[in-house]
């Protein structure tokens, strides 16, 4: 759990449950500031982010961090990586370039757990989405297997959960959506 009276920066890409997340921290009373990532997140009706970053420029969240007095930070949303050697980034982004670059291949969890690290070496927690995004999210006691079951055999939801590691560790994605026995998205 974390401090509501405490200010955070919500660090958002896209995707659908960026939206719920924000409307959480309305309902919720929370103090919070959006760094949006300009390359994939989508403005919500009525709610502008504070600031876009792009990724030329992403070593500039730790000043804006700063400025604000937030030393609490969430992350959700969807963003590709980019290759490299189209980046043409500032001094500040090239030298976390550099402090990255050997994660920068290993898959999604490897880079995300490295630039968690960096964010907590320099005195930011880390904060988990989940804590407000409970109701949108499978359970973790049976993850409503018992639910499904009936719609659903244990066998496809196997063969579903496996092709969902595949995409990971192919560094396609990191979930899928299945709809009729059909891939909806991942």
């Amino acid at each position: 759990m974390f401090d509501k009276s405490k200010k955070i920066a919500l660090v958002l890409g896209g995707g659908d449950l960026v939206k719920s997340l924000i409307e959480e921290c309305i309902f919720k009373k929370i103090d919070f500031k959006i760094i949006a990532i300009k390359e994939y997140y989508t403005e919500i009706k009525n709610i502008k982010p504070q600031y876009y970053i792009g990724y030329n420029k992403i070593g500039n969240i730790f000043k804006i961090l700063n400025q604000n007095n937030i030393r609490s930070v969430m992350f959700l949303g969807n963003i590709k990586k980019i290759p490299l050697q189209r980046l043409r980034p500032n001094l500040i982004t090239f030298y976390y370039i550099i402090v990255l670059l050997t994660y920068y291949n290993k898959g999604d969890a490897e880079l995300l757990n490295r630039i968690i690290k960096i964010f907590s070496k320099k005195g930011f927690d880390i904060l988990d989405t989940r804590v407000l995004l409970k109701k949108y999210l499978a359970s973790d006691k049976e993850n409503n297997l018992s639910k499904f079951t009936k719609i659903i055999s244990k066998e496809t939801i196997k063969y579903y959960f496996e092709l969902a590691k595949n995409f990971g560790k192919e560094d396609v994605g990191q979930s899928i959506i299945v709809k009729n026995n059909r891939i909806i998205l991942r």
